[in-house]
């Protein structure tokens, strides 16, 4: 039962946010503060505050003691609406100068505390909600009724806090800058032989981009040094095969490598990986858009694609630009950041062909993909692509959360788990298991969605998906004839492995799970289209 309606609700500029990052306690106006969780982290922070503050509730509070009272959470879910309701939307209140800084703090801490890749800072029309990228899942740090909240956090990133940045912070247009915050990370360590989590402060460095959107705006964060050191080619998931065949490229005098993908598959890391093997012998140059690792041995330019070359001039600073640049500094392996339209396509394939052995990214869904994008999106002429010895290698990559091995659950324990679940997607894989792994389910692992301190939600860390196209003679006939179909079988013929054969290898040896991974791999069960049709019947 709800408590008497004359009870009123401590509400000001520092508590409401306290109340919402959570969703777990409120305060009252006699200093008792509510919790359906008596290990709230906001607790200490509630109490703290109404017993300094000598404003609050008419500086009634200030001094004396408070208490805390365990309810249901729907309690504290009634009292958060009637605040809801009452500021719809509106700024509930500004807050103090430091605020933002300790705000931000927080969320930034919030997120490495769960191995985040980014953090979202979302305004919406009524609200500001805060988002953190884990393993590729996002998930929910907080959502604050008050739009004006992520406004103010906006403003202090890139007029306070954010270096390298465009401008100062200007609601109608987009920026770009760099943060770098002290934080605690967590590392996984093994001491006597057995894993375990440690705590180390260090300095963190975050690319920060803001976009305007209707009635809001988007920042985001990309923890750039989430790693402490590049990982090795052989850490990240491929086959030995797929390793080295790269590592031949990588000795090649010239030619052209492409890696594949959607935003966030690790494109950047492998490259990054393949140029930090090249020896000091060789001379090593990147353009990128910024840089987002530091390359032992590569002079590494950030190009600026937005700043003309001449003040008031068309050029600007770009690939291009610095490609041309470089043809004077004796370069022997260059790395574009990306692919992102027919005149950088056309540069890449001008410096393969003078000399250099050229790395680049793109954005396709496939590695067969890459001789479409180029040349019906980008209008590359396909006998461009297809120039005898220029295109050497392919790849296209995904990535895959991996099961915990701490609290993974086998087969057996899977099915007890769902036994009541018929209609979970976890239930419909374990009667399918068996097709999909040809009977070889020894080990495979699902995800247990409890999880544990190395864990979120039973998953810690991704791998690779990869599949490579080592291009030949034949290879370059059918990208002439735009005929991808034909393709595709005369690869597989040649034994081509794609992303789903590398999907199964996994789930076969218990590294990823089998619904994750149907969520990263289309048709990893293929259906025939005339049963689906079957269901249209009427």
């Amino acid at each position: 039962m709800l408590p008497s309606q004359a009870t009123v609700i401590l509400n000001d500029k520092i508590l409401i946010p306290l109340y919402f990052e959570e969703r777990k306690s409120v305060a009252l106006s006699d200093g008792t503060v509510l919790t359906s969780d008596y290990n709230a982290k906001k607790i200490p922070q509630i109490r703290e505050y109404i017993s300094t503050s000598k404003t609050l509730h008419g500086g009634s509070l200030f001094g004396k003691p408070t208490s805390v009272k365990m309810v249901k959470a729907s309690e504290i879910e009634h009292y958060l609406s009637q605040i809801e309701s009452q500021s719809n939307g509106a700024s509930t209140a500004s807050m103090t100068d430091s605020e933002p800084s300790k705000r931000l703090h927080e969320y930034l801490q919030s997120g490495v505390e769960k191995w985040c890749s980014d953090i979202h800072i979302e305004v919406h029309e009524n609200s500001t909600v805060i988002y953190a990228r884990v393993d590729g899942r996002r998930i929910l740090l907080s959502e604050i009724p008050d739009p004006t909240y992520g406004d103010q956090l906006f403003s202090y990133i890139f007029n306070s806090k954010a270096t390298e940045k465009d401008a100062d912070f200007v609601a109608k247009d987009a920026n770009n800058g760099h943060v770098e915050e002290i934080l605690m990370c967590s590392d996984i360590v093994i001491i006597d032989d057995v894993q375990d989590i440690r705590k180390v402060k260090r300095k963190t460095s975050w690319r920060v981009a803001y976009v305007p959107a209707k009635r809001g705006g988007r920042c985001t964060f990309r923890w750039l040094d989430a790693n402490s050191e590049i990982p090795k080619l052989d850490d990240m998931g491929w086959t030995a095969g797929h390793v080295a065949v790269l590592r031949d490229y990588r000795d090649m005098a010239s030619g052209v490598c492409i890696i594949s993908g959607k935003t966030g598959s690790g494109k950047t890391t492998a490259l990054a990986s393949a140029l930090n093997e090249i020896p000091a012998e060789r001379s090593v140059v990147t353009l990128e858009d910024p840089p987002e690792f530091n390359l032992k041995k590569a002079i590494q330019i950030q190009i600026k694609p937005n700043t003309p070359v001449k003040e008031g001039g068309e050029e600007m600073r770009g690939f291009n630009y610095y490609s041309k640049q470089t043809l004077r500094h004796d370069v022997d392996v260059e790395m574009h950041g990306e692919v992102r339209d027919k005149v950088g396509a056309m540069e890449l394939t001008r410096k393969g062909e003078t000399g250099q052995l050229m790395f680049t990214t793109l954005h396709t869904s496939s590695a067969l993909g890459i001789a479409h994008t180029l040349t019906e999106q980008m209008h590359v002429p396909a006998a461009v692509i297809a120039a005898p010895a220029l295109m050497r290698l392919w790849i296209y990559q995904t990535l895959v959360r991996k099961v915990c091995p701490h609290c993974c659950l086998t087969a057996e324990q899977a099915s007890e788990h769902y036994k009541d679940q018929q209609d979970s997607k976890v239930a419909k894989w374990l009667n399918q298991i068996d097709e999909l792994c040809n009977g070889e389910t020894k080990n495979i692992r699902f995800r247990n969605p409890k999880g544990c301190k190395f864990c979120v939600e039973g998953e810690r860390g991704r791998t690779a998906l990869v599949e490579m196209i080592v291009l030949d003679d034949e290879d370059r006939e059918f990208i002439i004839r735009k005929d991808n179909a034909g393709w595709l079988r005369a690869l597989k013929a040649k034994g081509f492995k794609d992303v789903r054969d590398h999907a199964i290898s996994k789930i076969k040896s218990g590294t990823i799970d089998v619904v994750t991974a149907s969520g990263k791999v289309n048709d990893l069960l293929p259906v025939d289209s005339a049963d689906i049709y079957k269901t249209f019947e009427m």
